[in-house]
């Protein structure tokens, strides 16, 4: 997943912190299906937590409204003039 993701902050994996320097999470599906979320819900203070996912994979509903967003590795971001995607529209 970090080769999806620019960032300059550090990656961390949650079942190794207190939660109380992270300011977003982001999960994949298989962490998912493997607990992690719940763990997170139990764990964690509240901060946003996304889901991201690659080709073929959805987000099961039971589990779509526990999470912040969705990351999809799939849409192609192309920014207009107004500042909105091109998929957006």
């Amino acid at each position: 997943m970090s080769d999806s993701i620019s960032t300059h902050r550090k990656f961390v994996n949650i079942l190794h912190t207190d939660f109380s320097y992270i300011a977003a999470i982001i999960i994949s599906l298989d962490n998912i299906q493997d607990g992690r979320l719940d763990f997170i819900e139990q764990n964690s203070f509240g901060q946003p937590v996304f889901a991201i996912i690659n080709k073929d994979e959805v987000i099961p509903t039971n589990i779509i409204n526990r999470l912040t967003g969705v990351i999809d590795l799939n849409k192609e971001y192309r920014p207009d003039s107004a500042g909105c995607s091109q998929t957006d529209r």
